[in-house]
């Protein structure tokens, strides 16, 4: 029943390479995003559409994006782009079909 989901994570630059399951569950329920968090996971929101980021630890910008969020018109637009985000890139039949050619790739590359 929420009108947004919330991603925080600490700054740090090896957990900016990680995306947190929470993610996909989030755009699977079709829900926008506010993340204050960096690096893949604030590109992925960014790239989808699906809702705001600001830096992670950075209080003082999650509520500049809270209140974005709350004024912006373009609630159903972010919800409609995480839920076809997600079904573009993380179900599961496109996780096997990506694990599939990643496979077939690494076998071509040891017969040549």
């Amino acid at each position: 029943m929420a009108d947004a989901m919330l991603i925080t994570l600490k700054d740090n630059e090896i957990i900016s390479y990680t995306l947190p399951g929470k993610l996909q569950s989030y755009m699977a329920a079709g829900k926008p995003i506010l993340g204050a968090i960096n690096g893949e996971t604030q590109f992925v929101i960014n790239e989808s559409g699906c809702g705001l980021c600001c830096e992670a630890e950075d209080y003082k910008g999650l509520g500049r994006i809270i209140i974005e969020f709350i004024k912006n018109n373009d609630k159903r637009k972010m919800a409609s782009n995480s839920i076809d985000y997600y079904k573009n890139n993380y179900t599961k039949e496109k996780f096997l079909t990506n694990l599939e050619k990643v496979l077939k790739d690494m076998g071509e590359k040891d017969h040549v």
